[in-house]
């Protein structure tokens, strides 16, 4: 009776009558069942009441939390767009502090740094262009293959341009008649002269001229070549030299410790010494026996102009001689000899 009591009330507890008075003893007539435990509905209600008391005692921490997903951060806090913007031009800003911003010499400091930031950007505006334009005159020389001969030729033909059609032509007459001879259009006098007396043909005659302009070509880039080989080779041998030189000096510098005395008289010796020679070295070898000759001939120099010590003498004479003490005199007449005796001696005064 029981069982479907509680059978019908979890099953219907909205439609399920009121239990009559009838009814009650028959549910009071179950002692066997346990006291029903507190639901956890009730705990969870008194632990989240304390929780909730612990927090509004201790603040909300700011610290990063370590746990938390490195591949889903929280995204900071940024500032708006403008704020951002507002921020950078003030990072940018040229005005000058307040006064009440920092002492008057750091604001001192403050401006005069200002002022040259100011003046570098002015200089930078001014220098861009020019730079600009020697990078890309550097780099169509080098794409080009041209000389600095090349690159004066071009500005001075172009100058010319800008001063007329006189100037200018005159300026590329040459060039243009050059061009003109190469390709056949026209002869020079001497092989025109050749081809009206019968000594050769137009055709031959446009030939030759031909080979004799690009003879004359490979022997110029020839020269050229040599010229810059020898300046390198040059270059080359002045840097030897000069490593040669500085390390002979470091170890004269390490054995003599005068060294650094005598090196100004050393260079003008060794300059004396290269300007008899003709002013030209060879080599390493050269230029180390100049330094070392010049080292030597400023030590012999040094030596002749100290005095030369002079040997103490077996026989002391009687002025070196050391009086030995004598006491006090007691009467005028002991005080007299003394004076007599040194005044042989040739002692001073007392």
């Amino acid at each position: 009776m029981a069982d479907e009591l509680d059978t019908t009330t979890s099953s219907t507890p909205e439609s399920a009558p009121s239990p009559s008075p009838s009814s009650a003893p028959a549910t009071d007539s179950a002692p066997s069942s346990p006291p029903s435990e507190p639901t956890s509905e009730s705990s969870g209600d008194s632990k989240e009441s304390l929780l909730n008391a612990v927090l509004k005692v201790v603040p909300e921490s700011t610290e990063p939390d370590v746990l938390a997903d490195p591949a889903h951060p929280e995204a900071p806090d940024k500032p708006d767009d403008g704020q951002a913007e507002a921020e950078s031009e003030s990072d940018d800003d040229d005005s000058e502090p307040p006064a009440e911003a920092a002492s008057p010499l750091i604001r001192k400091k403050i401006n005069k740094l200002l002022k040259q930031r100011r003046e570098l950007r002015s200089e930078n505006a001014q220098l861009k262009p020019v730079a600009e334009i020697g990078s890309q005159l550097e780099t169509f020389a080098k794409t080009n293959d041209l000389s600095g001969d090349d690159i004066a030729t071009a500005l001075k033909i172009a100058a010319a341009r800008r001063a007329g059609h006189q100037a200018f032509y005159e300026a590329i007459a040459p060039y243009v008649r050059e061009s003109q001879e190469y390709l056949g259009i026209a002869l020079p006098q001497e092989v025109r002269q050749m081809v009206q007396s019968g000594q050769m043909t137009e055709q031959m005659a446009k030939e030759y001229v031909r080979q004799q302009m690009d003879h004359r070509r490979v022997l110029a880039e020839r020269s050229h070549e040599q010229t810059s080989f020898a300046k390198q080779a040059y270059r080359a041998a002045q840097d030897q030299v000069n490593r040669s030189v500085i390390a002979f000096e470091q170890q004269l510098a390490a054995s003599d410790p005068d060294y650094k005395a005598k090196q100004a008289s050393v260079l003008r010796t060794a300059q004396a010494m290269l300007f008899e020679r003709g002013g030209t070295i060879t080599n390493v070898n050269d230029a180390i026996a100049i330094t070392k000759a010049a080292y030597d001939e400023v030590n012999a120099t040094i030596r002749k102009q100290r005095p030369a010590p002079q040997a103490t003498s077996r026989m002391p004479n009687g002025n070196g001689q050391t009086h030995s003490a004598r006491a006090e005199p007691g009467s005028l007449m002991e005080a007299a000899l003394v004076g007599l005796s040194r005044s042989r001696n040739g002692a001073g005064h007392p």
